[in-house]
């Protein structure tokens, strides 16, 4: 078996010959194309071909996410994995940005910045927090560009009581938001345009990004940030995503998380050995476990060698942790290692004089290094088998295949050019008749191939119509009744009412209103975005296997069809084509990034009117009226409590109400979403790659093999230096042909020896 850390860097050195040979290729076509003119060769369809195989290769990324908890080390982590201190270890930052990090040859920093429509909107869905109905009922929108609008928000803000501003589990996350928006705009407001601009950082301004990513004033005005590092370690075709803590209290994080995790190959849990496995930790992995995601997860505990004795304190910890995995995956692949000892291990001169002399430290405890060492090369061989199994080499394999049948192609249009340049009229008359009857049946058998796709498209979506209308059913379905369920059952907090007893109506009733939003903004990324997930991935999942097994029989049809064709050849003493083709597999991240598709948005926000605080106040009015005609007529006086306690159920009741019959709606818009913008365009997708696949052998070959001849008529050509040039031409596309053939054996060979003894 080969040494796990040569693994990756073999197969991005097989990426790089496919590119190689491809731009080779490319150049040929150009020189045919320069013979030829516009008519002659079908170099039309070979550049097609060439040049998405180009883009396909340059754009598949093996995707990793680095996600666990705030402060269990997952940036020390990715740094040691860098083997290098790129990433600000320790910053501890909330933020919703999700850093990934590619490979480059200087350090470069993108930020993608929000769009000023896109700020407003999340400015006008925080201004929740305000418990005057008259804030969200303004008579223009709010617009963060205007001077006067700033002002009055830095008002209202600063008005708001210290109850307010505070929850049980920290700073309120709207007015966190909306000081934040405030703070930075001066600093961000030349990055932002209407819709959304982007600005690297590189070279000697290069740290210059870490006022963004570092800063709640400005990285809220941020989407996305990608890095890119001198990182030997780190290939072309991968990214690491250095992901924001999985116990963050704002769901919308969870969300944005989600998200990054739909398209990630390979998922790095990162768990603290000060902390150990959490109630957060086994909530966020039953998660991934519900969104079908969980055997693409190696775990990391992340030692810390201060917080342990000595190995068997450590190995005591460790065998509680493996126990408490097990209730989530029995079989669970965990290492156990120091991230910090690894990077100081691989930055060791570099290393400030304070953790210089820690490092040394650590290096008195040789049972706890080695047993650290052992264990991150364990991870290692681990980490880069993942990433080389069966998917990225047959990805790799389809791409040799489509390059293997343009250079077929070119190679067999110069043999025969070559021929026919020797032949009389008559013959090349006679040819071409007989091209025309072949390529007759091959455009019959396009259509049918066509039409029977079409039929299966119409047929599946019609079958997937009413799948996706009863996941979404408000009566029926495994998520919409369970939302619905848990608004219904959401009940006042006594403890929670009681702490708000000294506070004003309006700061218990926002209270309240803030308590229920978080726990169904809550329900909603825990609950409800991994069960889409899991039903996204099956419904991709049975469009490829219905469009396979359909593909199948037209198989077995485009061979007679090209065998035919190459006894038509024979029979007019030309040399047959190249029959060898290469099986080809659909895989869903093709289609999608051949076709621009992307799966919706795991977040699922939540539009909170101000008509459900506007009934409770018009309520508790209503109380108070009547307080006020009982004091008139000299009837006692009710419990002011009570009739508080009464007001604020009612707010709720109204606040579930208005809730229920809003996500009833979301749930039917984003029902819609999933069908015509997600899985049936996937499926319109998938049938023209299938299409694509059959015909690519007739496309490779297609081309008026008598042109040469009238070419030569035309522009007076020496006939024997067109011979000479068409001979270099099938000798350079038989050359390659070979050299794709090699790539592919070593291909296989690779595959073959990083499977697991």
């Amino acid at each position: 078996m080969l040494h796990p850390d040569l693994v990756t860097r073999d197969y991005q050195d097989i990426r790089e010959a496919i590119l190689n040979k491809a731009d080779a290729l490319n150049e040929l076509t150009r020189s045919v194309h320069s013979l030829t003119g516009e008519k002659g060769a079908h170099d039309g369809q070979w550049s097609k071909t060439i040049e998405r195989v180009q883009t396909l290769l340059r754009s598949e990324t093996l995707r990793v996410a680095v996600i666990g908890p705030i402060k269990s080390g997952k940036s020390t982590f990715v740094n040691a994995f860098l083997q290098g201190d790129h990433l600000k270890r320790g910053a501890g930052v909330i933020t919703s940005i999700v850093t990934r990090i590619r490979r480059g040859d200087t350090p470069t920093a993108t930020l993608y910045f929000k769009s000023w429509d896109d700020i407003n909107k999340e400015i006008q869905h925080a201004c929740a927090i305000f418990p005057d109905a008259a804030r969200l009922q303004r008579q223009e929108p709010f617009d963060l560009r205007r001077s006067k609008d700033r002002r009055d928000l830095r008002k209202d803000l600063e008005a708001l009581s210290t109850d307010q501003l505070i929850t049980r589990s920290g700073r309120n996350a709207d007015s966190v938001l909306l000081f934040s928006y405030l703070d930075g705009y001066d600093r961000a407001k030349d990055y932002i345009s209407a819709d959304g601009e982007t600005h690297t950082f590189s070279a000697d301004d290069f740290a210059d990004h870490r006022q963004f990513s570092g800063s709640d004033n400005l990285s809220v005005y941020l989407k996305d940030i990608l890095l890119t590092v001198d990182a030997t370690t780190l290939t072309e075709y991968m990214e690491v995503a250095d992901c924001q803590g999985s116990d963050s209290t704002n769901p919308r994080h969870l969300a944005m998380i989600q998200d990054y995790l739909m398209v990630t190959h390979l998922i790095v849990y990162v768990i603290s050995s000060r902390t150990g496995l959490r109630r957060a930790d086994i909530r966020f992995l039953a998660m991934i476990k519900q969104m079908g995601i969980m055997d693409n997860i190696l775990f990391v505990i992340n030692v810390d060698f201060g917080e342990h004795d000595d190995l068997a304190d450590l190995e005591r910890l460790l065998e509680r942790i493996k126990a408490d995995l097990a209730l989530v995956k029995s079989d669970a692949q965990i290492y156990s290692f120091s991230a910090l000892f690894k990077l100081f291990r691989s930055i060791e001169a570099a290393l400030p004089e304070k953790e210089k002399a820690r490092f040394q430290l650590w290096r008195q405890e040789p049972e706890l290094a080695a047993f650290s060492e052992k264990a991150a090369l364990g991870f290692n061989e681990a980490f880069h088998r993942r990433l080389t199994d069966e998917r990225y080499p047959l990805l790799l394999a389809n791409h040799i295949g489509r390059l293997d049948l343009v250079a077929g192609g070119v190679g067999n249009w110069a043999k025969m050019q070559q021929e026919l340049l020797q032949s009389d009229k008559s013959k090349i008359d006679a040819v071409r008749a007989g091209i025309r009857k072949e390529r007759a049946k091959i455009d019959n058998l396009s259509r049918m191939i066509r039409s029977t796709l079409n039929g299966a498209v119409e047929t599946i979506k019609q079958e997937m119509h009413p799948v996706v209308d009863h996941f979404f059913d408000a009566s029926s379905g495994p998520v919409l009744p369970e939302t619905i369920k848990f608004i219904s059952r959401y009940a006042l907090s006594e403890a929670e009412f009681d702490t708000d007893a000294d506070n004003t109506f309006s700061a218990a009733l926002y209270h309240q209103f803030e308590l229920f939003k978080q726990a169904l903004d809550r329900h909603m990324a825990e609950g409800v975005n991994p069960r889409v997930t899991r039903f996204l991935k099956e419904q991709e999942k049975i469009v490829l296997d219905r469009l396979g097994t359909i593909a199948g029989p037209y198989d077995a049809m485009v061979q007679e069809v090209f065998e035919a064709y190459n006894a038509m050849l024979v029979e007019h003493d030309l040399t047959p084509l190249n029959s060898r083709r290469e099986p080809q597999s659909l895989q869903i991240e093709t289609i999608r990034s051949v076709f621009g598709i992307r799966p919706p948005a795991a977040s699922v926000s939540m539009n909170y009117t101000a008509k459900i605080r506007g009934e409770s106040w018009a309520h508790f009015g209503a109380y108070s009226m009547g307080d006020w005609f009982r004091k008139v007529f000299r009837k006692k006086e009710t419990d002011p409590l009570k009739k508080r306690r009464k007001a604020l159920q009612h707010g709720l009741a109204r606040m579930k109400k208005e809730t229920e019959q809003s996500m009833r709606g979301h749930f039917v818009d984003f029902r819609e979403t999933v069908k015509f913008q997600y899985l049936f365009k996937l499926i319109d997708a998938a049938a023209n790659m299938v299409h694509q696949q059959l015909m690519a052998q007739f496309d490779a070959h297609q081309s008026d093999l008598g042109a040469i001849a009238d070419i030569m008529r035309d522009r007076r050509l020496d006939r024997k230096s067109t011979l000479e040039e068409l001979d270099k031409f099938e000798f350079q596309a038989r050359y390659l042909s070979e050299q794709l053939n090699n790539i592919k054996t070593r291909l296989t060979n690779m595959a073959k020896s990083t499977m697991p003894s």
